[in-house]
């Protein structure tokens, strides 16, 4: 029987088929799910892990990137966790966070904006757009709320 973990493990095995040239991380405590991450060759951290592998992939070269908008991003965290070393190191470590939860916050919304595009063409073709709760230009939020909205008619095909 499937369960909200193989949803959430089919989403992303779904990502990585669509974009295999990004890296893709999982994070989550559950453990059961990391476990069923890691048999299907999806890399799942912990909240703690996920910390320290943003940081890994902020000091990444430039060929490492994981949405079209990191690497004028990432310069400009790389260049405002410089500056923020220079002052109280607790700061520029929250400073740093809150950079990088911006980061994921704008390739979150690039992926899921692409998806549900994507999935509302394949189900509604030319009508998607008469469909949809919220129309794009859309804002994370937006986004959950139209995939909450229109899950099952979109995605419970395909999952």
């Amino acid at each position: 029987a499937e369960n909200n973990d193989d949803r959430v493990l089919h989403c992303c095995i779904q990502f990585q088929k669509l974009y295999p040239n990004t890296r893709l991380l999982l994070c989550t405590d559950d453990k059961n799910l990391c476990n069923k991450a890691i048999f299907s060759s999806i890399k799942a951290l912990t909240k703690a892990d996920l910390v320290a592998e943003l940081n890994n992939m902020i000091m990444a070269t430039a060929d490492n990137t994981f949405c079209t908008t990191w690497m004028a991003v990432k310069e400009d965290v790389l260049s405002k966790k410089n500056d923020n070393f220079n002052g109280n190191s607790n700061n520029s470590s929250d400073n740093q966070f809150r950079n990088i939860i911006s980061v994921l916050e704008k390739c979150l919304g690039q992926a899921l904006s692409k998806i549900l595009e994507t999935e509302m063409k394949i189900v509604f073709d030319e009508l998607w757009l008469e469909i949809l709760i919220l129309k794009p230009p859309w804002t994370l939020p937006d986004l959950l709320q139209c995939f909450k909205k229109h899950w099952m008619a979109v995605f419970g095909f395909n999952v």
